[in-house]
């Protein structure tokens, strides 16, 4: 499987790629299932059609308390496929020039690790329950 992402890690959009089809072009289908999570996805979808026709991402409706929670799952992601420090701070820190004045994208990248290996650690229940509370917290 390979993972697109259109626009930046922490409000872009991620396309989750199934088959290869040998470097041919290929239709998006979607498919979407009525639970709870439905209008966000319907708002990403017209996120990427919004792209598809401008060339524009507009901004992102999730909300910052689990765009955090995202982003440490996709640093799991990486150092599951052995990315170094710096590969993290440059894919998902975004940091241009590593490690830069004051070291603040190393210092960025390190937090993002120590919060990916906690919630590691906490195993699938804390990494649920945690969304659920953010959830609740969304729709208040």
């Amino acid at each position: 499987m390979v993972h697109i992402v259109v626009g930046d890690p922490l409000s872009g959009i991620r396309i989750d790629v199934e088959d290869d089809l040998g470097g041919s072009l290929a239709a998006l289908r979607f498919e979407l299932e009525l639970t709870p999570e439905l209008p966000l996805r319907l708002t990403e979808l017209g996120r990427l059609w919004h792209y598809y026709a401008s060339g524009v991402l507009a901004a992102s409706g999730m909300s910052r308390g689990i765009a955090r929670p995202i982003l440490l799952l996709r640093t799991i992601d990486a150092l599951a496929e052995g990315a170094s420090l710096r590969a993290i701070g440059d894919g998902l820190v975004r940091a241009g020039e590593w490690p830069g004045d004051g070291e603040w994208a190393k210092s960025r990248a390190r937090r993002l690790v120590a919060g990916a290996q906690a919630m590691w650690r906490g195993g699938p229940r804390a990494i649920l329950a945690g969304a659920a509370d953010r959830r609740a917290e969304d729709c208040r």
